[in-house]
């Protein structure tokens, strides 16, 4: 079940690729075939049947079937976990892969090859131009490229909904804004990262500082974020290259294994990167497996969301809990287990309401953030209680000064990351579902005071970079 609400439930389901977000099934389309993943496979895919219903989609082949059923979907998503089997015999014409088919008889990869063409010029002639905001912004990386402007150029700032990913990129902007006025911060885009690379690499100059959004976008999670950066980093290798405050994860498998390899390979080309991570379990991996060969420093910092601090935002009297419960790889708890926490709070608080740190809302722009975070920041400062597994979730608990209980996730992220706040205790880390009452009843018990005093000489260290 997806969010609260069958309404919520995505259109469909993609069982292959690595495309983390909530789309419109067109958008969704279009990446598949502009990174060549799209396959019209059928149990490839999972459907609402209501969805089919009130579009008529009836099964008549399976190319034209899967590309109108994705044209059509308001909401499309993939779920990067293998669902489906296939058994292998010889002399078949086709094998599944984890992440890809492979077609071995000739006419047929031909057939294939030819049917995916139209379809292609199709989807290319429907895609969107630049919008406003990022010609606006390939303008001034335009019209700034000139000797005696010094610049700071951040890849991968959000455009969508992720309220995390919009508190990290707004952190990371008032620090540079405020401390380092002589030089000129350009935001890019994810979305005018993996779009239109080809407008960007050519005003970027050797003289740059060139950045990496912080998050928890490096390893094998949410692997086209990380490989639409390094496409724009690797044609400036003798640039400086500072990775802001990430945490880095590699599923322990062959193909997390071949990833790390990847990366090491490709982080080895540049000869002044600087990496900042916000978990000690990514920074122990990072000494033990050698991610970055030649790496200048590799520094221990918190997230950049605990640079700031809403605390005025709480009203007098708080109401409710409020539940931000992930629906996607990284959670950790069961279905059953997310269904009998809310009844449980239902009857002893009265009322539970719901929320997510990533909505689905297909753009936020660069100048919105300030809104968008601050209306989510009220609503959880207004709450009695709140009950997350989601990372931020719990940061903007700490920095609004709301009692929270927060689950680990599959990274261990929430976890490491609370060792920064564990002074902080109206903010409880469970493991699991048996160690939960507890931990409401410390959370509710304890002063509600955010001080980040203390945290904040760590972020000294990525100025001294740019000074």
């Amino acid at each position: 079940m997806y969010g609260k609400d069958r309404t919520e439930i995505p259109d469909f389901w993609l069982a292959v690729g690595m495309y983390p977000d909530v789309l419109p099934g067109q958008e969704l389309l279009g990446q598949l075939l502009s990174n060549n993943d799209y396959k019209a496979l059928l149990p490839l895919y999972f459907y609402r049947t209501d969805f089919l219903r009130q579009n008529r989609q009836a099964f008549r082949d399976g190319e034209p079937f899967t590309s109108e059923a994705l044209r059509k979907a308001e909401r499309a998503m993939h779920i990067p976990a293998v669902l489906c089997y296939c058994r292998v015999r010889k002399g078949m014409l086709l094998r599944y892969g984890r992440n890809y088919l492979l077609y071995r008889h000739p006419v047929l990869k031909e057939a294939l090859r030819n049917c995916y063409k139209p379809l292609k010029r199709a989807v290319r002639r429907l895609h969107p131009k630049l919008d406003d905001e990022c010609r606006s912004i390939i303008s001034t990386l335009k019209d700034t490229n000139k000797p005696g402007i010094s610049r700071i150029i951040t890849l991968n700032v959000p455009r969508y909904g992720n309220r995390g990913d919009i508190a990290i990129a707004l952190a990371e902007r008032r620090l540079f804004n405020e401390h380092c006025r002589d030089r000129l911060l350009i935001e890019l885009p994810f979305d005018l990262c993996d779009d239109y690379p080809h407008l960007i690499i050519p005003h970027i100059n050797s003289r740059d500082i060139l950045m990496t959004v912080g998050g928890g976008w490096y390893g094998s999670f949410w692997r086209n974020a990380e490989m639409t950066a390094l496409n724009i980093l690797r044609h400036f290798p003798n640039n400086r290259v500072i990775i802001m405050p990430q945490t880095i994860y590699y599923f322990d498998s062959a193909q997390g294994r071949k990833e790390l390899a990847d990366d090491r390979k490709s982080f080895a080309r540049f000869k002044d990167l600087h990496v900042f991570v916000r978990d000690r379990k990514s920074f122990e991996m990072i000494h033990s497996t050698n991610l970055f060969p030649n790496a200048q420093s590799v520094d221990l910092v918190p997230d950049m969301a605990c640079s700031m601090d809403f605390t005025n935002l709480a009203p007098e009297k708080r109401e409710g809990v409020l539940v931000c419960l992930r629906p996607d790889v990284e959670q950790v708890l069961t279905n059953h287990e997310r269904n009998t926490l809310c009844v449980r709070l239902l009857r002893e608080f009265g009322h539970v309401g719901f929320f997510s740190t990533n909505p689905v809302r297909s753009t936020v722009m660069l100048s919105e953030w300030e809104k968008v975070l601050d209306e989510t920041l009220r609503m959880i400062a207004g709450a009695e209680l709140v009950i997350t597994d989601r990372l931020h979730g719990m940061l903007f608990a700490a920095i609004t000064g709301t009692p929270c209980v927060a689950f680990d996730n599959k990274t261990g992220k929430v976890h490491s990351v609370h060792e920064w706040i564990s002074g902080c205790e109206y903010v409880q880390v469970c493991r699991s579902a048996e160690e939960f009452d507890g931990a409401v009843k410390k959370a509710l018990s304890s002063p509600r005071k955010w001080d980040n005093s203390e945290l904040l000489p760590y972020f000294n260290k990525i100025l001294s970079l740019i000074s």
